[in-house]
This record gives structure tokens, C-alpha cells and sequence, in this order.
């Protein structure tokens, strides 16, 4: 693996940007104020990092008119910081005009890369086409970073002339050489969802006995994946299975179930990942499972082993719900059933997911649950809500299940509140409207002043719409009085009133900036080991000071990895265990031109400038994260345990170094 990471961090390769000295800069951004008379400053300074600071704070300014200035500046020095800014300002005749001129320019050889994934996100639909008719017409061109225009266009809009692209692509795989450009093109075939005609190439390069490509084997097994096909292969198979390298193995687990069984021998080598040394390998095969066509005498033996392997001691807790999901799917006509023998040894987050999934008896469904309240954990309240929102159409006239609904509603759950008032039924709305209103305002005095319930209150804003416009607006009235800017300025937002620049924070910045550049690493210790982060202030100086901020206060201690997605991220920063909550307040996102390669570490986010306190560390390389999230840090070492960590392991404590 070395040989490719080389390669394509170096193809990333950037310079600082910020620095603790660029304080007011900063702080500009983050209240999203972009103070002009300070940028243009900072745009004629002699200083390099000053000029990209200033490019990198443009780019979430969302002003336009910004852009004759910005292509004004020195392309060979600051190109790749150029075209981040104006791929982050969006569609724009100018900038697409600017970006071809650079990416056709013979002479024009730095940053060509950056142009073309700026492109994706400027463009529209014709420059795209005149996109295809220009690499037509210079097909021996090398046009390096064309898969990311087509992935960040595709991501937008869908991609016109889609196959004729996905042609030109194949064409430019070489099976034994440049891997930086072979990996590229297979990151783009993955997300366009390939070819049939690539299907042989994409073949060769799985069978290749080099440990350089694989990154091109994840993409290579994604494509095929994506295609539901692997060919009928034995020795192929087989050696996938053995491959040294978790991910690859991962990789394997959701592919090779496609392949064309013929008999019981070859399946239970595919079920042999259920016992892989890597738990994530041993879910996602449990998971993966589900997808095996085989005639039905085999099926019936593959269950019959399923039912076997849930008793297993030696399969993980994590696998041993995916098969119980699996086997609840192939005998959903006694889900119930094997509810009530089986819970005892089931996570509850399996055994809800499969009540919310199956409806055959939904008063049978909502008996269960009544019947099996154990706690009232955020996550509790989380499983809960999700499996009884699907029974409301066909217990929407039982006056139980009516009073149990609203009382979620009424509850102090913040995810409990939120996904009830999102999801409620029109007819329980008008059967209950009295006791709506009550709950509603009762809810409203109760956590206006509440940051940990913003999101909760929002939702039961528009739950209010559904029952007056007046009743609405008596809510956005007294959200205008509340101590969180976050609410307030909801409110004042829908209400057309003016806003000033960093009024809807509910941080100072100045807690923040206290730690932006006060440490340099951070040492996670979960229940699986350790790993330490590196931090890179000088990309994310907010994102950076805002961890270090939350790790200083314990904030982090006890978290789970809530979100765990194999050879992709490990996610946690969620004290409630649910992937929904966060600190209570949003900070500003930081898109840069760090790479979202293996070990990089990244904030998680619902949108621009909605990031809190939730984190991820990547298990492999996928572009298509680049200039969508904050990049914050890299792991130096411990990435074998941060491959080892499963959903639900978690986090001990978290040692800030300077």
C-alpha cells in the first residue's frame, strides 16, 4: 500500500494556510461576517499564506462577486486554492470560463486537477457536453483530474452523455502502470456506477499480485459490487477471501456474495468471513449475506446454518444481529416469534429495526414494544420512536396508541421530540390537535432556553404549522426571546427580521480560538487500544480548537463509534449513543485541499456550517468527501486499532499533547 499512498499524497500535496496570528481573520469566518476591507488585505499581501487564508475564507463567503478578483491572482502560485474558492462559490459562468481556459492552456501544467473537480461544481450542462466534445477531439491528452469534474457534476445534476464519459474513462485504464491516474479513473467508474465493458479490466486488476494497488482492488470490487456480478472464479474468490488486508477482505464480503453458487462447498467458504479476525469484516459479510441468489434446496441449507450461527459464541454481538435481521427477512411471516425466543441474546437496535421493517401485525408490534420498555436512554427513546412512527397508519383510530405517541412527544427526549414532530400522522394531528397545542407550548416554555433541544423545538415549529398558521407564529415569537442564538435566529430568519453576522452562535469564538493552536496531537484511548491524532490547525483552526475545547471538558469520555461503515469511517463525538445529538451549538465548516485518504480525520455534518461535535477517521481513500467536509487531522499511528474498532466500542478518554 505504500507505493499508491505515496503517490497520491503527494498529488494532494498543499502549503499552510492559517496561522495563530491570523486572528481576526478567523474569527471573520467563523461569524461568517468576511470583513472585506481585511480580505482584500490579506488577497495583495506578500506573504503566500496569507493570499490562500484569505482564498480559503472566500470560499464559504457564498458572494460572487468576489470572483474577478480571484482569478486576478497569481494561478502558478495559488491555482489549487484559486479554483477551491471559486468551486466552493458554485455555479458560475465566469468561473467555468476561467477554469477551461487553465485546463486547455497547453502550457498550463500546475493544478490542472484542482480546475477540473472546480469545474464539476461551476459548470452546467452544456459545458459538460462541450467537456466531451473537447477530449474527443484530443483523446491522447492526459486529462488528469477529469473524474472528479464528473463526479462532483454528477453529485449536482445528472451527468449528460453519462456512457459516452464512462467510455472514455475505461479507455484510459492501464492495467500495469500509473496508478495515480488508474485509481482516478476507478474512483469515478465506482461512482458513476461503472460498465459491463470494464467488467475484464476491473478483473485483471483484482487478480494482480501487487500489494501497491489496493486502493484500485476497493474501487475495483466496489464497481463490480455496484453491478451485482462477480465472475465465476474460483481461485479468484478464494484468494480474495485469504487477502492479508482487512479492508480488501471487507471489500470481498459485499461482492463476492454475487457470485453464482453452485453448491454448499463455496458458500460456506463465503461464511467463513463470518469468523474473520476483523469485526468489521465479520459484520459487513453478515450483512452482505442477504444479497446470495441461490436455488432454494441451497437456501434452506443457508438459513438452517444462519439459525446455527446466531447461537455461535464466537460470532460478534454486532454480526449476530445482522443474521438475526437476515433470517427475520427470509421468515418475516413469524418475525414475531423469533422476536420473543430470540431477544434475549439480540441487541435491541437489531430487534427494532426489524419491528419497524415488518407491519404484518402492527398491534402485535406495538404490544412488544410497551411490553419491553427497559430504560429511557437517548437511544432508547431513538429505537422506540423508530418502530412505532411506521405503525401510525394502521394504528392512527386506537386511542392507546395515540396516547403513547404524544406521550414520546411530551417526553424529555430530545430525539424522542424531534422524530416524533417530523413524522406524526396527519390523522392523529387532527384527532389531537387540543392536546397538541398543550404539549407543544408546554415543551416550548420548558427548553426555549434549552441548546441542547434547538433541533427538537425547530421540528415542533413545523409540527405547529400543520395545525394554524397563528399558532406557528406564536412559537417563532417567542423563540425570538430565547437565550439560544441558534433558535432566536431561526426564528428572526423566517420572520424576515435582520440578523447580525454570528448572532445565531451559541459558542464564542474566543473559547474556541484558545485552543486552535494550544495542542498539537491527541491521544484516543478506546476499549479496542489507541490511536493518536495529529491535528492540522493551519486547515482548521475552528474545527481543531472546537475538539480540544470538547476533549478538555471530558466531552468526548464514554462515547460510542455510534456509526461504524466498514473500510470507509469510524464515527463517534455523540455522547447519546444515537448519531443525532451534538453539543448544542454548530460551528462553521473548514473545506480545504487535504486529502479524505486513509487515517485523515474529519468532522461529520448535516450541511454547510452544522458541524458540532461529531468525528470520523477514514478507514481508506474516497475522494468524493474533498472539499465537503472539514479535515481536521491525521492519525500518526494506531491505525490497526482504529481498523479494529467495531459500532458500538468506545471511547475511554481522550489525552490532549502539545
Amino acid at each position: 500500500m505504500k507505493k499508491i499512498l505515496f503517490v497520491l499524497l503527494f498529488y494532494t500535496s498543499v502549503s499552510a494556510q492559517y496561522t495563530n496570528n491570523d486572528y481576526e481573520l478567523i474569527k471573520s469566518t467563523f461569524n461568517r461576517s468576511f470583513d472585506k476591507e481585511l480580505i482584500r488585505d490579506y488577497l495583495a499581501s506578500s506573504n503566500g499564506d496569507s493570499v490562500r487564508a484569505a482564498l480559503l475564507s472566500l470560499g464559504h463567503c457564498n458572494d460572487q462577486t468576489w470572483i474577478p478578483e480571484i482569478i486576478k491572482l497569481n494561478f502558478d502560485l495559488y491555482g489549487n486554492y484559486i479554483s477551491l474558492a471559486l468551486g466552493q462559490l458554485g455555479p458560475s459562468g465566469l468561473s467555468t470560463k476561467f477554469l477551461f481556459d487553465k485546463i486547455l492552456n497547453p502550457n498550463q501544467n500546475k493544478y490542472i486537477k484542482e480546475c477540473f473537480e472546480a469545474l464539476g461544481n461551476t459548470a452546467d450542462s452544456s459545458d459538460i457536453v462541450k467537456l466531451l466534445e473537447i477530449i474527443n477531439v484530443n483523446k491522447d491528452r492526459n486529462f488528469i483530474g477529469l473524474p472528479y469534474a464528473l463526479n462532483n457534476f454528477n453529485s449536482r445534476f445528472p451527468l449528460p452523455q453519462k456512457e459516452n464519459f464512462i467510455k472514455f474513462l475505461i479507455s484510459k485504464i492501464d492495467e500495469t502502470d500509473n496508478l495515480e491516474r488508474n485509481f482516478d479513473v476507478l474512483f469515478a467508474l465506482y461512482r458513476l456506477v461503472g460498465s459491463e465493458d470494464a467488467r475484464q479490466v476491473l478483473i485483471n486488476i483484482l487478480k494482480s499480485k501487487s500489494n501497491d494497488i489496493n486502493a484500485l482492488k476497493y474501487y475495483a470490487l466496489g464497481s463490480l459490487r455496484k453491478e451485482s456480478f462477480f465472475p465465476n472464479d474460483d481461485l479468484l474468490f478464494n484468494e480474495l477471501l485469504k487477502d492479508n488486508d482487512p479492508r480488501i477482505r471487507t471489500e470481498a464480503a459485499r461482492t463476492l456474495c454475487f457470485y453464482d453458487f453452485k453448491d454448499y462447498e463455496m458458500i460456506e467458504k463465503y461464511l467463513s468471513l463470518l469468523f474473520d479476525v476483523n469485526a468489521n469484516v465479520s459484520r459487513q459479510a453478515a450483512i452482505s449475506i442477504s444479497n446470495i441468489k441461490i436455488e432454494k434446496g441451497l437456501k434452506e441449507n443457508l438459513y438452517e446454518n444462519i439459525l446455527e450461527l446466531i447461537n455461535n459464541s464466537n460470532i460478534t454481538d454486532n454480526a449476530r444481529g445482522e443474521l438475526f435481521v437476515n433470517y427475520c427477512n427470509y421468515k418475516n411471516d413469524k418475525y414475531l416469534e423469533l422476536i420473543e425466543n430470540y431477544d434475549s441474546i439480540i441487541s435491541p437496535d437489531f430487534i427494532y429495526r426489524i419491528l419497524s421493517n415488518y407491519l404484518l401485525l402492527p398491534q402485535n408490534n406495538f404490544d412488544y414494544i410497551k411490553g419491553n420498555i427497559k430504560d429511557t436512554t437517548e437511544t432508547d427513546f431513538l429505537n422506540i420512536a423508530q418502530a412505532v412512527i411506521p405503525l401510525q397508519e394502521s394504528l392512527s383510530g386506537n386511542a392507546e396508541f395515540n396516547k403513547f405517541i404524544l406521550s414520546i412527544l411530551n417526553s424529555s427526549s430530545p430525539i424522542g421530540i424531534l422524530l416524533i414532530a417530523e413524522n406524526l400522522d396527519s390523522v392523529i394531528v387532527e384527532n389531537n390537535i387540543s392536546a397538541l397545542q398543550q404539549i407543544i407550548l408546554e415543551q416550548v416554555f420548558t427548553y426555549i432556553n434549552n441548546k441542547n433541544y434547538s433541533e427538537s423545538l425547530k421540528s415542533l415549529y413545523r409540527l405547529s404549522k400543520n395545525i394554524s398558521g397563528d399558532f406557528a407564529l406564536e412559537l417563532l415569537q417567542i423563540f425570538k426571546t430565547s437565550q439560544v442564538n441558534l433558535l432566536s435566529a431561526f426564528a428572526k430568519n423566517i420572520l424576515n427580521e435582520k440578523i447580525y453576522a454570528g448572532a445565531d452562535k451559541d459558542i464564542d469564538f474566543n473559547i474556541i480560538w484558545e485552543y486552535s493552536f494550544k495542542y498539537s496531537r491527541a491521544k484516543i484511548n478506546t476499549d479496542k487500544g489507541s490511536f493518536v491524532i495529529e491535528f492540522t490547525p493551519s486547515f482548521a483552526p475552528v474545527s481543531v480548537g472546537n475538539f480540544c475545547y470538547l476533549a478538555s471538558e471530558k466531552y468526548f469520555n464514554g462515547c460510542l463509534f455510534h456509526r461504524v461503515v466498514p473500510n470507509f469511517v469510524i464515527q463517534t463525538g455523540d455522547p447519546s449513543g444515537t448519531g443525532w445529538s451534538g453539543p448544542g451549538y454548530e460551528i462553521t465548516s473548514e473545506y480545504s485541499l487535504q486529502p479524505f485518504d486513509e487515517a485523515y480525520v474529519g468532522m461529520a455534518s448535516s450541511g454547510k456550517d452544522t458541524e458540532g461535535s461529531q468525528w470520523f477517521v477514514m478507514h481508506s481513500n474516497f475522494p468524493h468527501l474533498d472539499w465537503r467536509y472539514t479535515n481536521f487531522g491525521k492519525v500518526i499511528s494506531g491505525m490497526d486499532i482504529v481498523n479494529k474498532i467495531d459500532q458500538k466500542d468506545r471511547i475511554i478518554n481522550i489525552e490532549l499533547l502539545k
